[in-house]
Protein backbone atom coordinates (compact mmCIF):
# COMPACT_ATOMS: atom_id res chain seq x y z
CA UNK A 1 0.00 0.00 0.00
CA UNK A 2 1.19 3.60 -0.90
CA UNK A 3 2.42 5.76 2.15
CA UNK A 4 0.17 9.16 2.08
CA UNK A 5 3.51 11.04 0.82
CA UNK A 6 4.09 8.27 -1.88
CA UNK A 7 0.45 8.39 -3.13
CA UNK A 8 0.67 12.27 -3.10
CA UNK A 9 3.53 12.28 -5.35
CA UNK A 10 2.26 9.64 -7.77
CA UNK A 11 -1.14 11.70 -8.28
CA UNK A 12 1.31 14.52 -9.13
CA UNK A 13 2.76 12.98 -11.38
CA UNK A 14 -0.05 11.62 -13.04
CA UNK A 15 -1.75 15.49 -13.42
CA UNK A 16 1.62 16.73 -14.61
CA UNK A 17 0.97 16.16 -18.33
CA UNK A 18 -3.00 17.15 -18.04
CA UNK A 19 -1.43 20.36 -16.14
CA UNK A 20 0.95 20.88 -19.00
CA UNK A 21 -2.08 20.52 -21.72
CA UNK A 22 -3.97 22.61 -19.81
CA UNK A 23 -1.83 25.58 -19.39
CA UNK A 24 -1.46 25.47 -23.19
CA UNK A 25 -5.27 25.86 -23.40
CA UNK A 26 -5.26 28.67 -20.92
CA UNK A 27 -3.39 30.83 -23.62
CA UNK A 28 -5.81 33.42 -24.34
CA UNK A 29 -6.07 36.01 -26.72
CA UNK A 30 -6.67 39.45 -25.91
CA UNK A 31 -4.66 38.51 -22.68
CA UNK A 32 -1.77 36.92 -23.17
CA UNK A 33 -0.77 37.22 -26.58
CA UNK A 34 -2.96 39.84 -29.28
CA UNK A 35 -3.29 39.12 -32.57
CA UNK A 36 -2.29 42.81 -35.03
CA UNK A 37 -5.21 44.47 -36.64
CA UNK A 38 -4.40 45.18 -40.21
CA UNK A 39 -1.91 41.97 -40.31
CA UNK A 40 -1.85 39.67 -43.13
CA UNK A 41 -1.27 36.15 -43.17
CA UNK A 42 2.20 35.16 -43.63
CA UNK A 43 3.02 32.92 -46.06
CA UNK A 44 5.72 30.67 -47.16
CA UNK A 45 7.43 27.87 -45.07
CA UNK A 46 9.42 30.08 -43.04
CA UNK A 47 7.72 31.71 -39.77
CA UNK A 48 9.13 34.60 -38.42
CA UNK A 49 9.78 35.88 -35.15
CA UNK A 50 10.82 39.39 -33.85
CA UNK A 51 12.19 40.17 -31.03
CA UNK A 52 11.40 44.19 -29.96
CA UNK A 53 13.95 45.62 -28.19
CA UNK A 54 16.34 48.24 -26.42
CA UNK A 55 19.77 47.84 -25.11
CA UNK A 56 18.43 50.69 -23.08
CA UNK A 57 15.75 48.87 -21.16
CA UNK A 58 16.67 46.63 -18.45
CA UNK A 59 13.69 44.12 -18.34
CA UNK A 60 15.34 43.65 -22.21
CA UNK A 61 18.48 42.82 -20.69
CA UNK A 62 16.96 40.64 -17.86
CA UNK A 63 15.19 38.50 -20.78
CA UNK A 64 18.51 38.00 -22.43
CA UNK A 65 19.10 34.79 -20.17
CA UNK A 66 15.88 33.43 -21.85
CA UNK A 67 15.56 34.57 -25.43
CA UNK A 68 19.38 33.86 -26.35
CA UNK A 69 19.19 29.84 -25.85
CA UNK A 70 15.91 29.84 -27.12
CA UNK A 71 16.93 31.62 -30.04
CA UNK A 72 19.88 29.25 -30.49
CA UNK A 73 17.63 26.04 -30.55
CA UNK A 74 14.81 27.20 -33.36
CA UNK A 75 14.50 25.06 -35.74
CA UNK A 76 15.52 25.78 -39.68
CA UNK A 77 12.13 27.07 -40.66
CA UNK A 78 12.02 30.26 -37.93
CA UNK A 79 13.76 33.57 -39.26
CA UNK A 80 14.30 34.99 -36.30
CA UNK A 81 15.24 39.10 -36.17
CA UNK A 82 15.22 41.86 -34.05
CA UNK A 83 13.74 45.41 -34.32
CA UNK A 84 15.08 47.69 -31.61
CA UNK A 85 12.69 50.13 -30.53
CA UNK A 86 12.22 53.93 -29.71
CA UNK A 87 10.40 55.19 -27.05
CA UNK A 88 12.20 58.35 -26.21
CA UNK A 89 14.79 60.36 -27.45
CA UNK A 90 17.41 59.01 -24.98
CA UNK A 91 16.76 55.39 -26.72
CA UNK A 92 17.79 56.13 -30.47
CA UNK A 93 21.77 56.04 -30.24
CA UNK A 94 20.89 52.11 -29.40
CA UNK A 95 18.92 51.62 -31.80
CA UNK A 96 21.31 53.01 -34.59
CA UNK A 97 23.96 51.10 -33.47
CA UNK A 98 21.86 48.02 -33.64
CA UNK A 99 21.10 48.81 -37.22
CA UNK A 100 24.54 50.06 -37.88
CA UNK A 101 26.06 47.06 -36.82
CA UNK A 102 23.32 44.76 -38.83
CA UNK A 103 24.36 46.62 -41.84
CA UNK A 104 28.04 46.30 -41.17
CA UNK A 105 26.57 42.43 -41.37
CA UNK A 106 28.05 42.09 -37.69
CA UNK A 107 24.63 42.40 -35.55
CA UNK A 108 26.58 39.54 -33.41
CA UNK A 109 29.36 40.98 -32.52
CA UNK A 110 28.28 43.43 -29.65
CA UNK A 111 24.98 42.45 -29.01
CA UNK A 112 25.61 40.55 -25.32
CA UNK A 113 28.64 43.47 -24.73
CA UNK A 114 26.69 46.20 -24.97
CA UNK A 115 23.73 45.02 -22.46
CA UNK A 116 26.46 44.24 -20.56
CA UNK A 117 28.81 47.01 -20.15
CA UNK A 118 25.42 49.16 -19.54
CA UNK A 119 23.62 46.87 -16.97
CA UNK A 120 26.29 45.19 -15.40
CA UNK A 121 28.96 47.72 -15.80
CA UNK A 122 27.34 50.83 -15.65
CA UNK A 123 29.58 52.61 -18.74
CA UNK A 124 28.38 55.52 -19.81
CA UNK A 125 27.36 54.83 -23.20
CA UNK A 126 25.07 57.48 -24.34
CA UNK A 127 25.83 58.78 -27.69
CA UNK A 128 26.70 57.18 -31.20
CA UNK A 129 30.29 58.34 -30.51
CA UNK A 130 30.26 56.55 -27.18
CA UNK A 131 28.85 53.58 -28.76
CA UNK A 132 31.72 53.72 -31.72
CA UNK A 133 34.58 54.04 -29.04
CA UNK A 134 33.08 50.94 -27.47
CA UNK A 135 32.76 49.43 -30.89
CA UNK A 136 36.33 49.67 -31.47
CA UNK A 137 37.71 48.78 -28.37
CA UNK A 138 36.02 45.67 -29.56
CA UNK A 139 37.78 45.58 -32.99
CA UNK A 140 35.14 47.49 -35.30
CA UNK A 141 36.52 50.29 -37.32
CA UNK A 142 35.18 53.45 -35.15
CA UNK A 143 35.29 55.45 -38.12
CA UNK A 144 33.65 53.16 -40.62
CA UNK A 145 30.94 52.82 -37.67
CA UNK A 146 30.65 56.00 -37.39
CA UNK A 147 30.20 56.85 -41.33
CA UNK A 148 27.47 53.79 -41.31
CA UNK A 149 25.69 55.20 -38.49
CA UNK A 150 24.99 58.45 -40.28
CA UNK A 151 24.51 56.73 -43.41
CA UNK A 152 21.24 56.97 -45.55
CA UNK A 153 20.80 53.04 -45.14
CA UNK A 154 20.53 53.29 -41.36
CA UNK A 155 18.66 56.40 -41.22
CA UNK A 156 15.90 54.91 -43.34
CA UNK A 157 15.92 51.54 -41.66
CA UNK A 158 15.90 53.27 -38.15
CA UNK A 159 12.75 55.19 -39.89
CA UNK A 160 11.09 52.00 -41.18
CA UNK A 161 11.44 50.02 -37.81
CA UNK A 162 9.94 52.60 -35.83
CA UNK A 163 6.97 52.48 -38.27
CA UNK A 164 6.88 48.94 -38.13
CA UNK A 165 7.12 49.03 -33.96
CA UNK A 166 4.07 51.43 -34.37
CA UNK A 167 1.97 49.34 -36.55
CA UNK A 168 2.46 46.29 -34.53
CA UNK A 169 1.12 47.95 -31.87
CA UNK A 170 4.59 47.59 -29.46
CA UNK A 171 3.77 50.03 -26.33
CA UNK A 172 7.00 48.11 -24.35
CA UNK A 173 9.99 46.05 -24.30
CA UNK A 174 10.29 42.89 -24.27
CA UNK A 175 7.97 41.97 -26.99
CA UNK A 176 7.38 39.28 -29.37
CA UNK A 177 5.59 39.19 -33.12
CA UNK A 178 5.38 35.89 -34.51
CA UNK A 179 4.29 35.35 -38.09
CA UNK A 180 3.80 39.31 -38.21
CA UNK A 181 0.50 38.54 -36.85
CA UNK A 182 0.95 37.75 -33.16
CA UNK A 183 1.96 40.29 -30.69
CA UNK A 184 3.34 38.68 -27.23
CA UNK A 185 4.59 41.46 -24.23
CA UNK A 186 6.25 41.35 -21.42
CA UNK A 187 4.57 41.39 -17.83
CA UNK A 188 0.57 41.76 -17.68
CA UNK A 189 -0.97 38.18 -17.46
CA UNK A 190 2.30 36.76 -18.19
CA UNK A 191 4.05 35.93 -14.98
CA UNK A 192 8.14 34.79 -16.38
CA UNK A 193 9.85 35.43 -19.63
CA UNK A 194 9.46 31.60 -20.19
CA UNK A 195 5.83 32.15 -20.54
CA UNK A 196 6.57 34.74 -23.46
CA UNK A 197 8.60 32.06 -24.98
CA UNK A 198 5.61 29.24 -24.14
CA UNK A 199 3.19 31.22 -25.72
CA UNK A 200 5.95 31.91 -29.25
CA UNK A 201 6.14 28.21 -29.14
CA UNK A 202 2.87 27.35 -29.45
CA UNK A 203 1.76 29.92 -31.78
CA UNK A 204 4.82 29.02 -34.10
CA UNK A 205 3.25 25.50 -34.04
CA UNK A 206 0.04 26.83 -34.37
CA UNK A 207 1.54 28.63 -38.05
CA UNK A 208 3.09 25.79 -39.10
CA UNK A 209 -0.73 23.83 -38.83
CA UNK A 210 -2.43 26.75 -40.62
CA UNK A 211 0.31 26.35 -43.54
CA UNK A 212 0.40 22.78 -43.65
CA UNK A 213 4.24 22.44 -42.43
CA UNK A 214 6.03 20.51 -40.60
CA UNK A 215 9.10 21.02 -38.32
CA UNK A 216 12.29 21.94 -39.66
CA UNK A 217 15.19 20.17 -37.64
CA UNK A 218 17.16 22.90 -35.67
CA UNK A 219 20.31 24.90 -37.73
Amino acid sequence: MLTSGLRLIFLLALMAPFQALKAQDDWREGTHYFTIPGASDETGDHVSVNEIFSYACPHCNDFQPFIVPWHAALSADIDFKRTPAVFNRSWEPYARAYLTLETMGQPEVLHAAIFKALHNERRPLRTIDDLATFAAEHGIDRDRFLSTAKSFTVETRLRQSQQQVARWGITGTPSLVVAGRYRIAAGGALATYNDMLRIADWLIARERKRRGLDAAPAE
